[in-house]
């Protein structure tokens, strides 16, 4: 696989910064933002990054690990608009499309484990009940897609968030990655028409896609953090002075700094390869993303922790960039398929080629 960066790609990069750049008061708001200025703020993202392709859906369902790579450039400036852009997209793809001005949510995962035994559809009248934790865009969402068992099988509910009997719940306080909001949701006697239930016949393993699209999320939000924090990092190595002399030009920081764009160049590899793996149909795809989400998760804990190293007492603010980055690593260890059961599903796959 080719890595290098076409004229196009390139051109779309710059087009996404100078977006971003622009939008950068509001991005930064995102981590203070209330719930209605979260909503606000997001839609105003949508729309202006509608026409890159970022967090949007494509047509064609398998090429849903492209969309994810695409809002790689998102994810290097802020990790909760990245996942809360990727949120939409993968709601709009399960429903087959969307405007962006509308905030998507996928309901995946129930309080008490990763079964869609406790939501389930009863028909006829078609009728959602059950329990949804930690949803994210749960809160600002127009549009749900709920997974549920109907009859033996798992289908997706795709319903309006305010319909009647959907309840949210409060957002969920988080120590990290403050710019998403994120909520349980409880589904009572909520009415599906038919046309809005989406059947996956013929699509082996619903959840796993959905679970291996989230993992991948995952994975390059960590990339976009430590290219992130590297960047900031060697800035301030650069422009701050210890003993007569930038802190980089002591060998230790250096190192340090080595160490760290090794780790990300390394990261930012495997998640390209796990996504040429999924586009091509591989079939040890699945196994590199768990791998990538791992690696990807692992190293950027690592990197934001050596970023705050070398940014010594101005690493430390609470608030500031290093800060941040080092409380939001936390999180995206457990989005998605958390490290250990990532573990345990790759040495699985191993074992069954003995």
């Amino acid at each position: 696989m080719d890595f290098q960066q076409g004229e196009q790609e390139r051109e779309n990069g710059a087009r996404i910064a100078k977006i971003l750049a622009t939008f950068m008061d509001r991005v930064e708001a995102m981590e203070l933002a209330d719930v209605p200025a979260a909503r606000g703020i997001l839609l105003q993202m949508q729309a202006a990054l509608a026409a890159e392709d970022v967090g949007r859906a494509l047509d064609d369902q398998g090429a849903w690990p492209q969309a994810i790579a695409n809002g790689l450039d998102v994810a290097k400036v802020s990790t909760s608009l990245f996942l809360a852009l990727q949120a939409t997209r993968q709601c709009a793809m399960i429903a087959g499309g969307g405007p962006h001005d509308r905030i998507g949510a996928v309901a995946l995962t129930e309080p008490g484990g990763p079964r869609a035994a406790s939501v389930r559809l009863a028909g006829p009248p078609w009728r959602l009940n059950g329990r949804k934790a930690f949803v994210t865009n749960g809160p600002v969402a127009d549009v749900l897609a709920v997974f549920a068992a109907a009859d033996g099988r798992e289908v997706a509910c795709v319903i309006p968030a305010d319909s009647p009997g959907v309840t949210r719940g409060p957002r969920i306080a988080m120590p990290g990655l403050n710019g998403l909001t994120v909520c349980d949701i409880e589904f009572s006697d909520v009415d599906v028409q038919p046309e809005h239930i989406i059947e996956f016949a013929g699509k082996p393993n619903p959840r796993e896609r959905y679970v291996l699209d989230a993992d991948l999320t995952a994975a390059f939000a960590c990339v976009g953090l430590m290219h992130r924090v590297l960047g900031a990092a060697m800035a301030h190595a650069s422009q701050h002075e210890r003993g007569g002399r930038p802190v980089l030009k002591y060998q230790e920081v250096g190192f340090k700094l080595a160490e760290m764009l090794t780790a990300t160049h390394a990261a930012d590899l495997l998640a390209m390869r796990a996504t040429w793996m999924a586009l091509t149909g591989n079939p040890e795809a699945a196994t590199l993303v768990r791998c990538a989400r791992v690696f990807c998760a692992e190293n950027a804990e690592r990197v934001a922790i050596g970023a705050m190293q070398v940014a010594a007492g101005q690493g430390y603010v609470a608030g500031g960039l290093f800060e941040r980055a080092w409380r939001d690593v936390r999180g995206l260890a457990v989005a998605g398929t958390t490290l250990e059961v990532a573990r345990m599903a790759i040495a699985d796959e191993l074992l069954g080629r003995v």
